[in-house]
């Protein structure tokens, strides 16, 4: 989106320089920030969500080994809000907002931290599945939920590794972006009725200090010694009709 400044025009005298200056700032273009890694990552943590939901209910009803704890099911939820929150958060930087990408980078952090938990217990479930005597289910069917399910958390973990480098190099392409934006102007001067019109060209971004010192908006610099007109130059001692030298004006008024 571009912001526009009216133009400004400065004319002293009808002998003197028309500057005419059109000055745009530009601000900060959420299309141009890549997060579709944010996007791929939170649709597979939803299936991977979704996955661990019906495997844990699953593992609930067959009488696996630990699966009181339901930590499928209730860390399948977490996975689920973390994944549609990663997908949404493309939609929300494009409105002009990136605080869902923030959110996302955060959820992943406790989304690594479950999985993990999750991937130790289920492998533990796995091993001890033998020495479950209360459960009436064959042990096989058992052994081959506990293994699906440490599959899932291990994915998980990769998933929200990924997910969460995706999220904070976009926040990182954001802030550069937000750093200040100046321009390199270009002039072309032309006459018109006996003045000379300068025209400078709209503003061309550049990262702040990239060219050195800018001057601020609004500044005009001060004419060249050969475009100021001899009415507005200083009284010159050679010329009498203008001016007289001090010595002799102390003289007369003593």
């Amino acid at each position: 989106m571009d912001t526009s400044t009216p133009l400004v025009v400065s004319q002293s005298s009808p002998s003197s320089i028309v500057e005419i200056r059109s000055m745009r700032q530009l601000s900060v273009s959420y299309d141009t920030i890549d997060v579709d890694g944010c996007k791929h990552s939170g649709m597979i943590q939803s299936i991977i969500g979704t996955l661990s939901i019906i495997f844990g209910v699953a593992c609930v009803a067959i009488e696996c080994e630990q699966s009181s704890i339901a930590y499928p099911i209730w860390g399948g939820v977490w996975f689920m809000t973390t994944g549609f929150i990663g997908c949404r958060s493309v939609a929300k930087l494009r409105s002009g907002s990136h605080v869902a990408l923030v959110a996302y980078a955060t959820l992943n952090i406790f989304c690594g931290v479950i999985a993990f938990n999750m991937l130790v217990v289920t492998s533990q479930a796995a091993i001890e599945e033998s020495e479950n005597s209360e459960a009436s289910t064959p042990e096989t069917a058992r052994v081959a939920l506990d293994c699906v399910l440490v599959f899932l958390g291990s994915a998980e973990v990769c998933a929200a590794v990924w997910g969460d480098i995706v999220a904070f190099c976009a926040i990182r392409n954001i802030r550069k972006q937000r750093s200040t934006l100046l321009s390199q102007q270009t002039t072309t001067t032309y006459q018109t009725m006996g003045n000379t019109a300068v025209i400078t060209s709209p503003f061309q971004p550049h990262p702040y200090g990239a060219s050195g010192y800018q001057p601020p908006p609004g500044y005009d610099a001060p004419p060249k010694y050969e475009e100021v007109s001899k009415s507005q130059m200083p009284p010159s001692y050679h010329d009498n009709t203008t001016a007289e030298p001090p010595e002799q004006q102390y003289s007369e008024s003593s």
